[in-house]
């Protein structure tokens, strides 16, 4: 998108945005999510105005839809509500309560950004979508609005599960110390 530009995740300009994003559950599947936890979404940032974005809020849910519409969905689970402090790159978002998926629903997300920056939006990658995948409205009290407008200009967005293929349940981070061996009781296989 260029630097006024809408959909864009950390977009605000004119006061304020509120957005939403469909992704169909083959998109995810496609890119190798599994039913279980989404712990952590993100997205690009071409150039950032390294603006802070405080009281951000993002809700994810399931759906039947096949496309956006202009309505914003009602439903959905806060799975994120802080301060957000854009940077050039990859600003990845660790959820605050990550988002269950079942591994066949399509998934929306959508973020209310109150506390808008007037200067442009961040340019950010995006992908042309076959059909409108995208709701947005921006301007002072955005958040409160119940429709936007219509856009298959979705921006490219990071996924990432705690399902690991092949295991029924979340990893568990663990921290594992082997001991070196003696340098005696090295043996070189040729």
């Amino acid at each position: 998108n260029g630097g006024y530009d809408m959909p864009c995740p950390f977009g605000g300009d004119f006061g304020g945005a509120k957005q939403e994003y469909l992704f169909l559950a083959s998109e995810l599947q496609a890119m190798g999510l599994q039913a279980g936890s989404i712990d952590t979404i993100g997205w690009f940032v071409n150039l950032s105005y390294n603006t802070t974005h405080s009281n951000f809020e993002i809700k994810m849910g399931s759906t039947n839809s096949t496309s956006q519409s202009t309505t914003f969905s009602t439903s959905g689970t806060t799975v994120f509500l802080g301060t957000i402090n854009e940077v050039t790159g990859w600003n990845k978002i660790v959820l605050t309560t990550p988002f269950q998926w079942d591994g066949q629903s399509n998934v929306f997300i959508q973020m209310c950004n109150p506390n808008g920056f007037f200067g442009g939006n961040p340019p950010q990658p995006y992908t042309i979508t076959s059909t409108n995948m995208v709701s947005y409205v921006s301007g002072w009290f955005a958040c409160t609005q119940p429709a936007g407008l219509g856009s298959n200009k979705r921006p490219n967005t990071f996924f990432a599960s705690g399902a690991i293929p092949g295991c029924s349940s979340d990893y568990t981070s663990v921290t594992v110390n082997v001991p070196l061996p003696e340098k005696d009781a090295l043996i070189a296989s040729i």
